[in-house]
């Protein structure tokens, strides 16, 4: 079977496939990974370089398949034919997730000259599949609103292929960049906008939420912290639409224009704090990831409300979200607030 790409290894891993296309293609791939380090930048650039001087071949390994070892058994050619033919895409570029072990790939759809023309999510396990599954309904009903103050992609097609779920999703700015964690301002307005009045749900009725289940069920630190708020915290929790995820790498810029990505953990009834903590704990990430001390304390000074009781459950409520959701920050800090 002949290549139909070229897989491109960094620090010891498979993080790029590129297409066996023609050489102004493979340049246009190229520019889809993001090289958020210098030697990320340096890798790009080595790789940019051997595909000018046509040596590309000595540093990328043939593969007849975009998603190589990596598959899993997902039937990429049985979607890329549906795929393919709806958006125009001649040719895909394959990214890999910067953890290695998480069951996705993202697929950069390209026409016959190397220009977006889509971009995919695919889940290779059953972990990623209703996260996927999920961001779809989301973006869907963000685009029925039609926001004002910024934009989301706009989805292209929802496959099932075999159990995998499958998101095709309009392309985004070619000069779109998220925004700068120390500059970023916390975008209130959007918020306010998709957020929507909210409502409140009594303590005896939590379990009626589906995060609320998947919480409970756990059977690990969160569930216990989950049983103590239904046990002691305040006798209803405000929720209202949450993104679940929103910090400054979510928020990108292009001319004025806001784009808001990333929509997996979006809920119709999430805690009504929930995004502007993620954003607290986001543009402070660094040092909360190093001690979840200085994520307490960013959330003391940015919550005024959380000096009363009331204010401390209320922030408890959207950590226990974002922890349930994988948010690395809120996992490190939920265990050390304290709200009784």
């Amino acid at each position: 079977m002949s290549a139909s790409h070229r897989e491109l290894r960094f620090g010891g891993r498979a993080v790029l496939a590129l297409p066996a296309a023609p050489r102004r293609v493979r340049l246009a791939a190229l520019t889809r990974y993001r090289a958020d380090t210098w030697k990320k930048r340096a890798f790009r650039a080595g790789v940019g370089a051997a595909i000018r001087l046509g040596v590309d071949g000595a540093v990328a390994r043939p593969i007849s398949c975009a998603l190589g070892e990596r598959g899993r058994g997902f039937d990429f050619e049985s979607w890329w034919r549906e795929v393919g033919d709806a958006v125009g895409s001649r040719h895909a570029a394959v990214v890999w997730p910067a953890q290695p072990d998480r069951g996705r790939a993202y697929v950069h759809l390209l026409d016959e000259r190397g220009r977006a023309v889509g971009f995919a999510k695919l889940s290779l396990d059953e972990a990623n599949d209703g996260p996927i599954r999920n961001e779809a309904r989301a973006l869907e009903t963000l685009t029925a609103m039609g926001p004002r103050t910024f934009r989301v992609p706009r989805v292209i097609s929802v496959q099932e292929i075999g159990d995998r779920a499958a998101v095709v999703v309009e392309p985004l700015p070619d000069h779109a960049r998220p925004s700068n964690p120390a500059r970023a301002k916390y975008p209130g307005e959007c918020v306010a906008e998709y957020a929507g009045d909210g409502g409140a749900v009594p303590r005896e009725a939590l379990r009626d939420l589906t995060w609320w289940r998947r919480l409970e069920s756990r059977g690990d630190e969160l569930a216990v912290i989950a049983r103590k708020y239904c046990e002691q915290g305040p006798q209803a929790m405000r929720v209202r639409r949450v993104h679940g995820d929103l910090g400054p790498g979510n928020l990108l810029c292009d001319n004025g224009e806001r784009w808001i990505v990333d929509w997996e953990g979006f809920d119709e009834r999430g805690p009504r704090l929930t995004d502007p903590v993620n954003w607290t704990l986001a543009r402070a990430q660094a040092a909360v990831l190093r001690d979840a001390e200085a994520g307490v304390l960013a959330l003391e000074r940015e919550f005024p409300e959380s000096r009363d009781e009331t204010g401390r459950w209320e922030v408890l409520a959207s950590l226990l979200y974002l922890a349930g959701e994988g948010i690395a920050g809120a996992e490190r800090v939920v265990g050390r607030w304290k709200a009784e």
